[in-house]
């Protein structure tokens, strides 16, 4: 089977916003899942994979215990609880609990979750739904809007410059003339 050429969403590691990237990659369980009669009664494989955005505290990168830190065991151990707990029917509505699971962590500031079913057709390796949520944080109103102005989740986030800037940066150059044609189609692609 081709795989498809999908673009990569950017990655939430941010040094500037103190912001560290934690992740489960692949992870295969068995589960009671579906709408389908034989969905009921039979569990099936799925594959799971998170990635939570992660505000490091004062002491993450000097003291080396584990309280510091969204501990990716225990991570697990909660996404294998939550499928052990019963039957779910939608891929969407375990999503959803995986990622509200994952922002109980008052650290987790974004958790990106992505469920597949792996045995549905012959002719797909997978089949899912994969949703990004945010934390709400204590100053936000029921509104949607903040004190400081944020209106939107990604605004939750400190304000970062576009990857273009950051890319220019990495080059370089301030003016984008010394940029390749193709960096440039690149780093235009990216401001999208």
């Amino acid at each position: 089977m081709v795989q498809a050429n999908v673009i990569q969403p950017l990655r939430f590691a941010d040094a500037r916003n103190a912001l560290r990237h934690v992740f489960v990659r692949d992870l295969e369980l068995l589960a009671s899942i579906g709408v389908h009669s034989h969905e009921k009664t039979e569990k099936q494989r799925i594959r799971i994979n998170l990635d939570l955005a992660v505000r490091e505290g004062e002491t993450a990168n000097t003291a080396d215990e584990l309280a510091n830190v969204v501990c990716y065991e225990q991570v697990v151990s909660s996404i294998r609880r939550l499928i052990d707990s019963g039957h779910v029917n939608l891929v969407e509505t375990l999503a959803e609990r995986a990622a509200a699971l994952c922002l109980e962590d008052r650290r987790v500031r974004v958790a990106r979750v992505r469920v597949e079913k792996l045995d549905v057709f012959p002719d797909a390796t997978s089949v899912g739904v994969e949703i990004e949520r945010f934390a709400i944080l204590p100053w936000e109103s029921h509104s949607g809007t903040s004190p400081r102005g944020c209106n939107r989740p990604s605004d939750i986030l400190e304000k970062v410059p576009p990857p273009c800037e950051v890319l220019h940066s990495a080059f370089g150059c301030q003016d984008g003339n010394s940029v390749s044609r193709l960096e440039s189609e690149e780093l235009s692609r990216l401001d999208r």
